[in-house]
């Protein structure tokens, strides 16, 4: 049977002991979660293209930038849920445009009231207070990122698509941090390999439906 997390605490609390090298700062992390336009969306594909980042020069101007290789220029699935939750922001989306008297439509996401992008401190923090609410260890964005990936590799989704929905350049970076989590998982996997067989084996050892073992005759003993 496979493991799940016992709890969405326990699994972030699962992050602080990842590599300090295989994480970023949280205001470039959150830059990059601000990216996104509706025409990167496909709702009914349920796919999201990554064709943006959002970088802050100077400290002041938010400018729209490429990725910086080829492989972060990709495709990301989207899941039932999130599908879900991106419809009733597009429908929020379009009542902002019709109501807001300053609003500039650039397209985004998510973006302020006056349809400019979000500043990643503002996302942030309003994180921090959504996780406080929520009772929740404090975490960085990106720390999500780590988030997934332990709830994914845990679930035995196989290593080869979690770095692929992570955009790791490299398998082998895939394994580099999440190496430790993988050994969890294939102990699960030869348990349940090993559960199967047992249940085979049981299984042909009971006779077929339907037939009865043969009967015993007994003789009658000579006088």
């Amino acid at each position: 049977m496979k493991r799940q997390p016992r709890s969405c605490a326990t699994a972030i609390r699962s992050t602080t002991h990842l590599p300090n090298s295989s994480r970023y700062s949280s205001a470039r992390a959150c830059a990059k979660a601000n990216r996104s336009a509706w025409a990167d969306v496909d709702l009914d594909a349920r796919l999201l293209s990554v064709r943006h980042t959002l970088i802050t020069v100077d400290n002041s101007r938010l400018v729209f930038n490429s990725p910086k290789t080829t492989g972060s220029r990709d495709w990301i699935a989207l899941s039932a849920r999130a599908v879900d939750a991106l419809r009733q922001r597009a429908r929020r989306h379009r009542r902002e445009a019709l109501t807001g008297a300053a609003y500039h439509d650039r397209g985004l996401v998510f973006c302020r009231p006056d349809g400019q992008p979000l500043r990643p401190e503002y996302v942030l923090h309003h994180f921090y207070d959504l996780t406080e609410a929520a009772g929740l260890p404090r975490i960085r964005v990106h720390d999500l990122r780590h988030l997934a990936a332990t709830i994914m590799i845990t679930a035995g989704v196989p290593l080869a698509m979690v770095s692929k929905t992570l955009r790791h350049s490299t398998l082998s970076t895939t394994v580099d941090i999440y190496g430790h989590l993988t050994r969890q998982a294939a102990q699960d996997a030869v348990d349940a390999t090993a559960t199967a067989l047992d249940n085979a084996e049981h299984k042909a050892r009971k006779p077929p439906s339907g037939r009865r073992s043969p009967a015993t005759t007994v003789r009658p003993q000579p006088a």
